[in-house]
């Protein structure tokens, strides 16, 4: 089973490309959910920026297709913004349907990173969820709950996580069978929607454990195996 992202080998290299979409959320009389371009242009680089990264990456460019109107500017203040987090500037491009006017707002992010590093081996693996599967409105009422782009970045850099995975519109328990496809268990609905990627499951050492918990808290929710 593959991750979310694809990889192309050229030459040497090995190309990593992540995309994501948000549709019906917007401004514009006919969306779903009310939010704001800056917020949309955010969480949907925040997700392509997750799933590049977890994947081994470096990201390397952006681009976006644009269905929100005379909004790009506003977009790409979100997008910054996600690049600020993880302390990157990448090159930005992109198109804008400006032929037709939409009745509802959406947009589509492709990273393209390059392949850095391989999966860190672990003798005793454990597995825990990060933060908390959220989608739609709750993303805006329960930032609390999201990990940060910061704290996925540190995880991708601890010697005793092995592997990064982010949860999208599956839900923990499809995104699980990545690593196993067996049964499990976690406080937190392990059905529902991770929306834009407000949470991870992080295989680790499981020596480490108590460290794990102590430097992500109430982000922190065990996978039980059974």
């Amino acid at each position: 089973m593959n991750r979310d992202v694809m990889y192309v080998d050229v030459e040497d290299k090995t190309l990593v490309i992540s995309v994501d979409n948000v549709g019906a959320v917007g401004l514009k009389e006919k969306d779903v959910i009310k939010s704001s371009y800056q917020d949309i242009g955010y969480f949907c680089c925040r997700t392509v920026l997750i799933e590049n990264i977890t994947a081994n990456s470096k990201p390397l460019s952006l681009h976006v297709t644009n269905f929100c109107g005379d909004n790009w500017n506003l977009i790409l203040e979100g997008i910054n913004q996600a690049q600020e987090e993880l302390g990157i500037n990448l090159e930005v491009n992109g198109s804008t349907e400006s032929n037709f006017k939409m009745i509802q707002s959406g947009i589509g992010i492709t990273c393209v990173g390059i392949l850095t590093k391989k999966r860190k081996k672990i003798n005793y693996i454990e597995y825990a969820v990060i933060g908390s599967p959220l989608v739609g409105s709750e993303v805006l009422e329960n930032k609390n709950s999201i990990i940060s782009l910061s704290e996925i970045k540190t995880l991708t850099e601890l010697d005793f996580v092995s592997e990064v995975l982010a949860v999208g519109s599956k839900g923990i328990k499809e995104e699980f069978r990545y690593f196993s496809n067996a049964d499990i268990k976690c406080e937190l609905d392990i059905l529902k929607s991770g929306g834009p990627s407000t949470s991870v499951i992080v295989s680790y050492d499981s020596s480490y454990r108590e460290e794990l918990k102590d430097k992500f808290g109430n982000l922190y929710h065990p996978i039980e195996i059974y």
